[in-house]
C-alpha cells in the first residue's frame, strides 16, 4: 500500500488517469461551483461507483485541487470515479446555510449525470476533511431538509450516500466551543459569532442534531494527537449514528489529522488513504484494481 501511494505521490499512475477540472455545477452572481474530477481512462463500460469529496479549509480556504492526490489514489486503486467540489467560502459574509445548499448541488449534479458518466447512482459514497468532514456529514443527514442541504437551485433527488467518510470534522459545535476552552473556531464563520452570540445557530447547525435512523454507513476517523478538533468529536458522531440505528465504525489513528508531524507523515497519510479505501470497498463503493 505504501508503494502504490509513493507511486501516487510520484506521478507514475498519471498517464492512466484522467483528469477534469473545473466542471460547472452552477453559477450564483459571480460565483461559479465547480467540480474536479478523477477516473481511471480505461474502465468497464458498466455503471462504476463513485465518490464526492469536500476540502477542508477553515471554512473560508481551500480547493478542490487541494486534495488531488488522495482522488488520484482512490480512483486508481478502486476503480471508481472521484469528484471534489467547490462550495462558498468566508469572505466576510456568514455562509450558514448556504454552503449546505452547495453541498446538495454538487450531490445532485452527479445524480443528474450518473448516466452519462457511467457511475451507479446507487453506489456514490461522501466524504471530506475537517471543514470538509462537516459538510458531508451535514449532506448526509439533511438532504431531505430543503432548508438545508436539501435546499439549493438543482433539482431534487430522493437518492441518498451509499457511504459516509468523515476526516477529522467538527461535529457539536457545542461541545466544540468548551474543547477550545470557551473560544471561537472557525466554525463561527458559518454564523457571523461565537457561541455566546448564536447558542441557538450552534446547536441547530450540529450534525449530531440532525442524525436520524435509515442513514448510511459511516467511517469517523480521527487523530489521536489533533489539537484543533479533538477526536471525541468522531466518538461522539459514532455513537450518535449507531443510536439511531445506523452503522457505523470509529477509527483513531497516530499523526494524523490538523496537527500532523512531518516526521511519518507520508507513512501516516498512507494509512489513512487505505482505511478509506478499505471501508468504501466493504460498503460496495469500488474493488482492488491493482
Amino acid at each position: 500500500m505504501l508503494e502504490i501511494f509513493q507511486k501516487v505521490q510520484a506521478g507514475v499512475f498519471d498517464a492512466e488517469l484522467e483528469v477534469q477540472l473545473d466542471l460547472p455545477v452552477k453559477t450564483e452572481g459571480e460565483w461559479t461551483q465547480t467540480l474536479l474530477s478523477v477516473r481511471r481512462k480505461q474502465r468497464s463500460a458498466e455503471p462504476s461507483p463513485a465518490f464526492l469529496w469536500f476540502h477542508g479549509g477553515g471554512f473560508e480556504q481551500g480547493s478542490p485541487e487541494g486534495d488531488l492526490p488522495m482522488a488520484k489514489f482512490l480512483a486508481y486503486f478502486l476503480g471508481i470515479t472521484v469528484f471534489s467540489a467547490s462550495y462558498r467560502l468566508f469572505q466576510g459574509t456568514p455562509t450558514y446555510p448556504g454552503l449546505l445548499h452547495d453541498a446538495g448541488d454538487a450531490w445532485r449534479w452527479i445524480q443528474q449525470h450518473a448516466e452519462s458518466w457511467q457511475i451507479h447512482p446507487e453506489k456514490v459514497a461522501v466524504g471530506g476533511g475537517s471543514a470538509g468532514g462537516y459538510l458531508s456529514t451535514m449532506l448526509t443527514a439533511t438532504l431531505d431538509d430543503s432548508s438545508l442541504a436539501g435546499g439549493g437551485v438543482l433539482p431534487k433527488t430522493s437518492q441518498q450516500p451509499a457511504a459516509l467518510v468523515c476526516l477529522w470534522g467538527p461535529l457539536d459545535f457545542v461541545t466544540r466551543w468548551f474543547d477550545l476552552g470557551e473560544m471561537a473556531g472557525p466554525e463561527s464563520k458559518l454564523f457571523g459569532g461565537d457561541f455566546l452570540q448564536q447558542p441557538v445557530a450552534y446547536y441547530r447547525s450540529n450534525p449530531l442534531s440532525r442524525v436520524k435512523s435509515d442513514l448510511p454507513p459511516a467511517l469517523f476517523l480521527y487523530g489521536s494527537q489533533d489539537r484543533q478538533v479533538a477526536p471525541r468529536q468522531g466518538r461522539l458522531g459514532c455513537q450518535a449514528w449507531v443510536s439511531a440505528g445506523n452503522k457505523a465504525e470509529y477509527c483513531e489513528m497516530d499523526n494524523v489529522g490538523h496537527d500532523r508531524r512531518a516526521q511519518g507523515q507520508a507513512e501516516a497519510d498512507a494509512k489513512v488513504w487505505q482505511e478509506m479505501a478499505r471501508f468504501l470497498k466493504a460498503q460496495g463503493v469500488g474493488a482492488d484494481r491493482v
